[in-house]
């Protein structure tokens, strides 16, 4: 079995990865299972870019999805990413197990921590963090993690090859995850963000991120190209304005937006641009209130941030009043939830199209916010938005003051609003300092 990289890692931002109880830490750290998965999530969405811009992915609308890839589609991604590229597979084929083999050396135990304490944290910049709040809210248990400053190996090796151009491939993609991605809860929002702080044998030896993403891309190309006699089994259909599904891809929608984006922002704090998702901690940054009515809320375009989006209604006196006479069949438990519900009964979530990492100096790429956007059809086709009125007088809510209006998603409706929170994102990095650039395609 021969070695095929070597890359030191350190958390550069708090991580929880769970245990076999979700609220425990695993003592030893960082397993090599989240980078698998990690690993594969990635191969899939670069493969997939390739194959889009080729003309070998269009998906369908159906089930209540607005688009999603066929069944043949989702086939030849797996044929790429676990045979050709080598990361195992389990479909029409048969199987095959992996070829590679990655396990984790840890110089030491990290430091363990409870998401409770984090705002009382030495460092200030993890004190006011929204998704550990999240994830703390209402538990009876404290939920462990690991502090920043974590350092381990990432050892890969290589028992056996069979197309050595695409497992090359596949080594550079890892590489790539680790820097775009974080691990564990609220990862998307640069939670177990991984600076790589060293590079052993093998490793890719890239310094510039942008260097990176080009060589995964156009490599990508050449191996659907090539392997494509062994993958795709069907007879390709008009490609679709975009993507399917998350797709590393150079092409834009209608010539006029890119439906893959990577920026990096630096001079910015991991607390202002993982709070960016916080509708408070926006209006707050832009309109100093946080309460507002931005674009995203009146124009009901906070969905494509991610779903479910959903809240509470604060009762007052006369909702519970009603609740007291009327008993608890007397309100539908729906009526008490703010934000976007999913109607679409084959959907239960759909993540955030933004991903974040966040990196320090230590880090071979450079320090600041990796932020990776992508657009594609893989949303639900029907949403309700449920919100209510401030009554004039204090802070009570009634019942009557419940509103829900539908919200229909089709093409036109993704791409407005995806714009409208684009436009917002970046508005928020310029407020709180950040100097954002694209760094690809």
């Amino acid at each position: 079995m021969s070695l095929e990289a070597s890359i030191e890692l350190e958390t550069s931002t708090p991580a929880s990865v769970g245990w076999y109880e979700p609220s425990k830490q695993d003592p030893i750290g960082i397993r090599a299972s989240e980078i698998k998965g990690l690993w594969r999530w990635w191969s899939r969405t670069c493969i997939a870019g390739a194959m889009y811009d080729l003309g070998l992915l269009s998906g369908y609308s159906g089930g209540g999805i607005l688009l999603k890839p066929r069944d043949a589609e989702v086939e030849a991604i797996s044929c790429f990413v676990g045979k050709i590229l080598g990361l195992g597979y389990v479909g029409e084929g048969g199987s095959e197990a992996s070829r590679f083999v990655i396990h984790v050396d840890a110089r030491s135990q990290p430091s363990l921590i409870r998401l409770r304490d984090l705002e009382r944290h030495p460092d200030p910049d993890f004190r006011s963090l929204q998704r550990p709040r999240l994830l703390t809210l209402r538990q009876k248990v404290d939920v462990e993690g690991i502090d920043w400053g974590h350092r381990f190996t990432l050892v890969v090796r290589r028992r056996a090859s069979k197309y050595s151009d695409a497992e090359e491939l596949a080594l550079r993609i890892l590489y790539m995850a680790v820097q775009l991605s974080g691990v564990g809860k609220g990862s998307r929002r640069g939670m177990g963000s991984l600076d790589i702080v060293g590079q052993g044998p093998g490793s890719a030896k890239f310094r510039d991120i942008r260097e990176l993403i080009e060589s995964v891309y156009s490599d990508c190309i050449k191996v659907v190209e090539k392997y494509k006699g062994d993958c795709v089994k069907y007879e390709p259909k008009q490609r679709s304005d975009i993507p399917p599904l998350p797709a590393l891809s150079k092409r834009k929608y209608q010539d006029t937006i890119n439906v893959a984006r990577v920026y990096v922002a630096e001079g910015v704090k991991f607390s202002a641009i993982h709070n960016f998702f916080l509708r408070s901690e926006r209006c707050r940054v832009l309109h100093g209130n946080p309460k507002c009515m931005n674009d995203l809320r009146n124009d009901h375009a906070a969905w494509v941030l991610g779903l479910p989006r959903e809240g509470r209604v604060k009762l007052g006196k006369k909702v519970k009043r009603f609740l007291s006479d009327h008993g608890s069949e007397g309100l539908p438990r729906e009526q008490l939830r703010t934000g976007y519900l999913i109607e679409s009964p084959n959907v239960s979530r759909r993540a955030s199209p933004i991903i974040i990492s966040y990196h320090s100096e230590k880090n071979v790429f450079g320090p600041g916010a990796f932020i990776s956007v992508f657009l594609s059809g893989d949303w639900p086709e029907t949403l309700r938005w449920c919100g209510i009125r401030q009554q004039d007088r204090g802070s009570e809510r009634d019942v009557d003051r419940l509103k829900q209006e539908k919200v229909d998603v089709d093409f036109q409706r993704l791409v407005r609003d995806y714009r409208i929170a684009i436009n917002e994102l970046e508005r928020y990095l310029n407020a709180v300092g950040a100097q954002l650039r694209a760094v690809w395609p």
